[in-house]
């Protein structure tokens, strides 16, 4: 009886914790560059893989029959397209195989393996690259039942756990915030007072909540022309009353070290809104919003520390559920390897029956008018007088350490044939 070499699954492997970001910059493997890093790969024995690159980690997830020959082409060929000495690669790289490689891939699905545990971009990302794999023809049935397995421990983990609650950036909590106050963003009004990398950031996700207009406003030349390049509405620092008026909403990050919005300002402007609150977001350090504006009752001033304690406390919550998605996966990845054992054991038991099958026929055939105990009990000797005579010569070559010998020989023949016997598939 043949069988097809048994394939193995692999992961080699740079991650924000085994490497550095200049290191991952260089790894990257671009959309335009997969073709020729999978055809290298293919080339020197590498077939049925997975490329994930993403600036938390760049991977090869693979199924091999020798997967430290499998790591060590994968390693190679990441140092030749990096451009980078080999050595340092495999200083700065991972390898796992079988479960825990398989570990590895569910929790990189559930994102419990990302720097923001439970971002839930790292799903779809990882969704992505399958994809072009498959259509690529480079996931085998091993890869793609792995593969499956894991988007649906992620599932559960996204279902049963508080994995994707609470915000955990500076971003995040801002637009968290702002839906505390405001609920529905979607008819709200904000303004970016200031073009600050931290108000930017701020800004970018707040437009993302779909808000009605977004009006930028700045000490520079340039903002006119930077309003029209990025879609906001631009306001003229002179018509700075007109445009808090308007404004549900407040980014300040012009980056001067002075204050910049004072509390006659924020004053007028909700007398003109008929005392509609405002929330200011303040990214100044130092800030850039005069403190006296926190006892103003319609105005919510949140700083950069304000926002800080926000995303800690989403953090903190991200943690705790982590314990609860870890035990999902370990149950998972304990159901994947009982699957695939049984997989495996497929063709033996196709194997025995068909010789069961066999030796019944053969009796049959030799005797055709004998009864049914008589065909029963020569179906039984014929059976096992293969087995007992391999024994019987098996234990007679035996000079020492017989008695453990014939122990383990009873129980594997209890655990075949006694133990939990309570299905007889007739």
């Amino acid at each position: 009886m043949s069988r097809a070499e048994t394939k193995r699954i692999a992961v080699v492997g740079a991650n924000h914790r085994s490497s550095g970001v200049a290191l991952r910059e260089r790894l990257f493997v671009t959309e335009t560059m997969v073709p020729e890093v999978s055809r290298l790969l293919c080339k020197d024995g590498v077939e049925n893989f997975l490329l994930m690159s993403t600036c938390d980690r760049v991977e090869v997830q693979m199924a091999h029959s020798d997967p430290f020959f499998g790591a060590a082409i994968a390693r190679d060929v990441l140092a030749a397209t990096a451009n980078v000495e080999l050595e340092e690669i495999e200083a700065s790289t991972y390898f796992l195989c079988d479960e825990a490689a398989v570990r590895h891939i569910f929790a990189v699905a559930s994102s419990l393996d990302s720097q923001v545990i439970g971002e839930p971009q790292v799903l779809g990302q990882l969704k992505d690259c399958y994809r072009l794999a498959e259509e690529a023809g480079r996931l085998d049935s091993l890869l793609s039942r792995t593969f499956q397995h894991g988007f649906r421990a992620a599932k559960r983990v996204r279902g049963e756990t508080d994995i994707a609650a609470g915000v955990v950036s500076l971003a995040s909590a801002a637009v968290s915030v702002a839906r505390n106050l405001h609920g529905d963003l979607t008819d709200k009004h904000a303004l970016l007072f200031g073009l600050g990398d931290m108000g930017e950031l701020v800004s970018e996700q707040l437009r993302a909540t779909g808000l009605s207009s977004f009006g930028l406003m700045a000490h520079s030349q340039r903002t006119e022309g930077e309003a029209r390049e990025r879609g906001y509405r631009f306001e003229p620092v002179e018509k700075l009353d007109g445009a808090l008026a308007r404004a549900d909403i407040v980014v300040c990050a012009n980056g001067t070290g002075r204050v910049e919005l004072e509390v006659s300002e924020l004053q007028a402007a909700l007398r003109a809104r008929r005392r509609r609150p405002i929330l200011v977001i303040d990214t100044g350090i130092p800030v850039e919003v005069d403190a006296q504006v926190e006892a103003l009752d319609d105005i919510f001033l949140y700083t950069l520390n304000d926002l800080e304690q926000v995303a800690m406390q989403g953090r903190s919550r991200r943690e705790e559920a982590s314990a609860q998605a870890w035990k999902i996966i370990d149950n998972e990845v304990a159901s994947w390897l009982q699957r695939e054992l049984e997989r495996d054991a497929a063709p033996l038991v196709t194997d025995l029956r068909a010789h069961f099958e066999s030796v019944r026929k053969e009796v049959l055939n030799e005797a055709q008018n004998i009864s049914a105990e008589e065909a029963t009990r020569r179906l039984l000797n014929r059976l096992l007088h293969g087995p007992i005579e391999k024994m019987r010569r098996d234990l007679s070559a035996i000079s020492h350490n017989r008695e453990e010998t014939v122990s383990e020989i009873e129980h594997a023949i209890a655990k075949l044939f006694y133990e939990g016997d309570t299905d007889r598939g007739e």
